[in-house]
């Protein structure tokens, strides 16, 4: 039996071997000079479009501001918790009666969760004047009454500021004694737009009116929580 012929020693397994190239493309480690100048830029303009494809993913932060409230009146109401308080409806400007409906709705509901008043009673009805709330109180057959006012209103789609103020008054019906007056703001404005050449990155937009009226709802209620809460209110000082 003949013995396999085996060709010079100097042969490697690796020179055998037939070379494999997926789809016919040469290695990187082949290629000219200038076609590694060409790859190099095809790798930095890849990078640069994965950066701004994640800027475009966080854009600016949009400003918002819900001032402390301008306390107008304020005195302690640890005495009428368990009286039975009015909530008129609010009064607003020709041009945003729009907006009366989810004014009243929300500022009830954060009255019912946060405020400190165990018997409040919804009133279909606003009061243009003092004598109109307290007619209104005792018609109703009310300890107290308290009387929204819609003051301004500056409404966008998100792309101009959104700016609301408000004006509540709480009063004793009994003596028409007004117990808390404030007058409350809040405003939000858009991001700022980013220019990255290519791409114009846009801020977020300003908060909707909704979004306003929900953060000074809270604000009344807590306040008058703490109002309730205190022997002499640590927000009228």
């Amino acid at each position: 039996m003949k013995k396999p012929v085996h060709s010079g020693g100097n042969d490697r397994p690796d020179q055998l071997a037939p070379k494999l190239e997926l789809g016919g493309q040469r290695p990187v480690k082949d290629l000219r000079p200038a076609e590694l100048a060409l790859f190099g830029m095809l790798l930095i303009l890849i990078a640069l479009a994965m950066t701004s494809c994640a800027h475009l993913r966080a854009p600016t932060s949009r400003g918002v501001n819900c001032s402390p409230p301008e306390v107008l009146a304020v005195a302690p109401l640890s005495a009428y918790l368990h009286k039975t308080t009015g909530v008129a409806s609010f009064t607003a400007p020709a041009h945003a009666t729009g907006a009366v409906e989810w004014l009243n709705r929300v500022y009830l509901e954060k009255l019912f969760q946060e405020g400190p008043f165990t018997r409040i009673k919804p009133l279909d009805f606003g009061a243009a004047s003092t004598e109109d709330a307290i007619r209104l109180g005792r018609g109703e057959e009310c300890d107290l009454v308290l009387v929204p006012e819609l003051v301004s209103l500056l409404e966008s789609s998100g792309a101009m500021p959104t700016e609301l103020q408000v004006r509540v008054s709480l009063l004793e019906v009994d003596t028409g004694r007004l117990l808390v007056g404030l007058r409350q703001r809040a405003t939000s404005e858009p991001g700022a737009d980013i220019d990255l050449v290519w791409n114009i990155l846009e801020g977020q937009p300003a908060l909707r009116f909704r979004q306003l009226a929900e953060m000074l709802a809270v604000q009344h209620a807590r306040f008058l929580a703490s109002s309730a809460g205190a022997a002499s209110a640590p927000w009228g000082k």
